[in-house]
């Protein structure tokens, strides 16, 4: 074994709960080198696929089985952890179009999840306000959130930050704050929706 393939090996072994060493070994018996010799840009960006991919059908599942969106869903959370706040404000917490996410406080006030409120000094400024049944819907688990806290609370308390630090860094690295919003209905991959009208 060479010095370079020495010292990645004792790397391997090093890692946390991310990729311990048992995790790089493949099913079939294999030592798992082609993961391992990959760049880390390669394999940050294939992890980065293998969340997309797995937020997209945890959305679906929650579409299914909840019959919210995700996007719907991330707007109710930010209402129960914030209070009284106006579209504008809404759309920046969650960065969201605004032209977007009056199409999505449509939906969720049709669902009597949340409504809307005029100022009785300014009637131009309306702010959103969770009904009961909006904040009873909220404090059931959606079915991503539940599997990820089954799955956290079975680590120790040091790996659960070390995910979340881990998982910090990455929101760093992909997060564009300064690039003007894009409207996600104008994304090719919700082309097909702007008829049915789910955001």
């Amino acid at each position: 074994m060479s010095h370079a393939q020495e010292n990645g090996s004792k790397r391997t072994k090093n890692r946390g709960p991310i990729g311990t060493a048992e995790a790089s070994t493949a099913p079939n018996g294999e030592d798992g080198h082609g993961e391992r010799d990959q760049s880390p840009e390669k394999r940050v960006l294939t992890a980065l696929r293998r969340i997309v991919h797995g937020v997209d059908l945890q959305a679906r599942r929650l579409l299914l089985e909840c019959g919210v969106t995700g996007p719907q869903l991330m707007c109710l959370h930010t209402l129960v952890e914030e209070g009284l706040l106006t579209s504008k404000d809404l759309a920046e917490r969650v960065h969201i179009h605004p032209c977007v996410l009056v199409g999505i406080v449509d939906q969720l006030e049709e669902k009597g999840l949340l409504e809307r409120r005029r100022d009785r000094q300014d009637r131009r400024s309306v702010s959103l306000k969770m009904t009961e049944r909006g904040l009873v819907f909220v404090r059931q688990p959606s079915p991503l959130q539940a599997t990820l806290m089954a799955k956290l609370k079975r680590m120790k308390p040091e790996d659960q930050m070390r995910v979340a630090i881990a998982m910090e860094e990455v929101v760093d690295l992909i997060e564009a704050q300064e690039v003007e919003p894009i409207p996600i209905m104008a994304l090719p991959q919700y082309a097909g929706r702007k008829k049915s009208g789910t955001h």
